[in-house]
């Protein structure tokens, strides 16, 4: 029970590492946005550039790391002092979301010792754990993603993002297709730390050497006793005992010669 119960929160603090894995790793790089770019066709229905529009969302996530310390600000494209709110309270939910995935880090670290008294054994249930917060996860987005996006948007800014929606030309380079495309990417992120869970279980443990007691050397049964005297040095050569067989005695035989 008490491998269980290790297990599910082991799984828990995972899927946070692995959720703030892949924010991370889709906030550095941009290749999803830019296929998103080429197959929602996003530069004919906003009317702008292709390299304007990289641009301009390059700024946006420079604003979203945390070691930024400029204020919001695009390079050419306006923007209302409410779309800037909607984006500092976007930047404040992705700290969470590094906070949450150091936290889960720094408490893997403090179970390393319970992990390795309960056995490997213990990544599988973690694993296993992760993999189905994932698949429901999936499958909420799947039957309905814009409600879903609705109540997270609605928990997270107010009512006020629907008329930031309204105002900002910055929505028309974000359409809804990308946040559809980022949150299976993410969900693909801990499908994979999950994988790597049940990797890690599979993995058998290494054997412990244990080195046999050597046997003490036999002393020399023909060498002679030695006294032992103060100071005397010991001899680092057991003198060898000669042992001499003794050969039989000839014996002469007289023949008594006939007469």
């Amino acid at each position: 029970m008490k491998r269980f119960w290790l297990g599910l929160v082991s799984g828990l603090l995972c899927m946070f590492i692995c959720i703030a894995a892949g924010v991370a790793l889709l906030l550095c790089c941009d290749w999803l946005y830019r296929a998103d770019v080429r197959l929602l066709d996003v530069p004919e229905r906003s009317g702008l550039s292709e390299e304007f529009i990289l641009e301009n969302y390059r700024a946006a996530v420079h604003y979203l790391t945390p070691w930024n310390d400029e204020p919001f600000a695009l390079r050419g494209m306006s923007w209302s002092a409410m779309g800037a709110d909607y984006f500092r309270q976007l930047r404040i939910c992705v700290l969470c979301v590094y906070i949450l995935g150091l936290l889960g880090g720094i408490g893997l670290l403090c179970m390393h010792d319970a992990r390795r008294k309960l056995g490997r054994g213990l990544w599988n249930i973690s694993g296993t754990v992760t993999l189905c917060l994932t698949a429901m996860t999936g499958v909420l987005l799947a039957l309905d993603f814009t409600r879903a996006l609705t109540g997270f948007c609605g928990a997270m800014f107010g009512e006020s993002w629907k008329l930031y929606e309204d105002i900002d030309p910055i929505v028309t380079i974000f359409p809804q297709s990308f946040f559809i495309h980022a949150a299976f990417y993410i969900l693909f992120v801990c499908a994979a730390g999950s994988v790597l869970q049940f990797a890690l279980g599979s993995v058998p443990a290494p054997r412990q050497r244990t080195e046999k007691p050597r046997r003490a050397p036999r002393e020399n049964a023909a060498r002679p006793p030695q006294p032992s005297v103060q100071g005397a040095v010991p001899d680092p050569q057991p003198q060898k005992q000669v042992f001499t067989v003794p050969q039989p005695q000839q014996r002469t035989v007289f023949r008594k010669e006939k007469s």
